[in-house]
This record gives structure tokens, sequence and C-alpha cells, in this order.
């Protein structure tokens, strides 16, 4: 049986410390390249009120990318905006140069183990920023000890895009658990053995070992697993967000929406096709972390 493996060609090898030029290294530079070159066009000649569409559509792309991060962070978290739109413009690009039949650098496995060592490098310095060395350590040890090797592997398992088992659990329901007056950290981790996904909504602290105060969904209700839930640790109420209309676009892009937006999201129907309705009517100011039901056909 023969086994033909591909991936990028290499063009040269630096002499001595054998380092492989490749299609991947040449081609995001190439990417590189374009994005500063978009970015010198766009911000030329910038005033304070804009009266060029260049401007115009800065603007708009920078307002994208701050919603973006506050939709999922909170505000207090500014300062990744930059961080996050490199990285989506880097992946734009890179997608583009596919279609145009070059060899995409996001065809190659290193370009997301780069990504995701980056940020979990980011995240990790400012848990350790938050908690101190000590404080993050004792997180893995939460609810009790014997948990550290399941912890270790779930903080470092989404950073490769590893899931923790390969069942689908999209059907499955689960149970939100009282998390209000647990540490933050500790509150993680549980919600990491449930299945379900946290956010940090909105907070002023910069303490993650902060005891949480409010949590939507609240304590008992039934979620689908994988369903985020947002905790605060300097509020008794939770952040309202605006509802997205999502009707005509595809079930994957509407999920996307509605994430942005800080809202869970269910799928009834076909999961391919477009949605037809959504369970919350669209401008609507509802809790982050509402869950919406749309339904496709």
């Amino acid at each position: 049986m023969e086994v033909s493996i591909t991936g990028a060609k290499i063009y040269y090898v630096i002499p001595g410390i054998n380092y492989p030029i490749t299609q991947t290294v040449v081609n995001a530079w190439i990417a590189m390249v374009v994005i500063v070159g978009l970015c010198i066009w766009l911000t030329r000649g910038m005033q304070v009120h804009a009266r060029t569409k260049r401007q115009v559509v800065a603007e708009m792309i920078v307002q994208m990318a701050q919603k973006l991060v506050r939709g999922n962070m909170g505000a207090k978290w500014d300062s990744f905006v930059p961080f996050i739109a490199a990285i989506l413009s880097m992946s734009v690009v890179s997608s583009l140069m596919g279609l145009t039949g070059a060899y995409s650098p996001t065809n190659d496995l290193n370009t997301f183990l780069a990504w995701g060592i980056l940020v979990f490098v980011l995240i990790t310095y400012h848990k350790i920023k938050a908690n101190g060395f000590g404080g993050y350590l004792k997180g893995f040890t939460e609810p009790i000890f014997v948990m550290t090797p399941m912890n270790i592997i779930s903080e470092i398992a989404p950073y490769l895009g590893i899931a923790a088992d390969g069942e689908d659990r999209s059907q499955t329901v689960v149970t939100v658990p009282n998390l209000v007056g647990t540490e933050w950290s500790s509150a993680q981790v549980q919600l990491n053995i449930k299945g379900l996904r946290h956010q940090l909504a909105e907070s002023t602290t910069s303490q993650a070992a902060a005891a949480v105060t409010y949590q939507y969904p609240h304590a008992g209700a039934k979620v689908a697993y994988g369903t985020t839930v947002y905790l605060y640790t300097d509020t008794y109420e939770g952040s309202h967000t605006d509802v997205p209309d999502v009707t005509g676009k595809s079930a994957d892009f509407a999920r996307q929406m509605l994430s942005a937006a800080g809202l869970n999201c269910v799928v009834e129907g076909n999961a391919n096709g477009t949605v037809q309705a959504q369970s919350a009517d669209p401008g609507s100011s509802v809790q982050r972390g509402t869950v919406v039901t749309i339904t496709c056909g």
C-alpha cells in the first residue's frame, strides 16, 4: 500500500541550524505584509471626524473587533483587541490566499499550534497576575486534590482544539450548579466538570479568586452541554445585551452572531439549513447567557 503525505514545500534550509524556510513561512510573511499595507492605507490621513471612506472602514473594523472582545471577555479586556484583530486578520487573509490557489498558512497545523501557544501564554500570564503563582497552582487542586490531572488536561486541551473526548454531547442536558459564593477559580473547575463553559462578565475586579456574586443561567437551570455560564464578582445582577436578528442566516453564522452578542444558542431542525425563526425577538434586551433557540429549515 502506497501512502502519500503532502505538506508545505521547503524552499530553503538555513545552514548550521537546519531551519527550513517553507511555504507556510513565506506565505505567512506575505499575508502579514498585505495586512500591514492595508492598515497603512486605511489609516492614512486620519482625522478626528471621519471624512473619507477609508477611515470609515477602518473605524468599522476596530469597532467590530472591540465589540467581539467586550461581548465575550468584558470591557476591562480591551487591551486584547489588537491581538484578537491580528489573529482574525491573519486568518481571513490566509483563507483568501487559499481561494486564489496559493498555499494558505492555515493549512499548516503549526500555524494553529503557534496561535494556541500565544493564547495559552497570555491567558496563563493574566491568571498568575490575578491570583499569584501559588493561587494559580492551587486552582488545579480544586474542588478536591484528586481532580488535579483532569484539571491540567482541561486547561491545556482547549488551546490545541482537543475535546475532552470524541463523543458528541450536543444533545446532553446539564443542570447548572450553584456557584454564588464560590471563588472564581473554583467555579471554573466546577463548570468544566459539568461540561459547561464559563465567562467572567463585565467585572471590574482583577482578582480571579474573588467570590462569585451572581450567575446566569441561574443555578438549577437545565441547559445544553457546552452552554456558557456568565459569572459576576462585583454585582448582584447581570448585564444585558441586544438580541441580533439571525433569521435568514445559516445555522453556523447565526450561532456565531449570538455568541458574539453574549448569548447561548440551541439549534432545532436542520442544522445545515437557514434560520426560519428565533425564540427571542430581534432587538430585545436580555441577560447575557440567555439561551436563544433557533429553528432551521
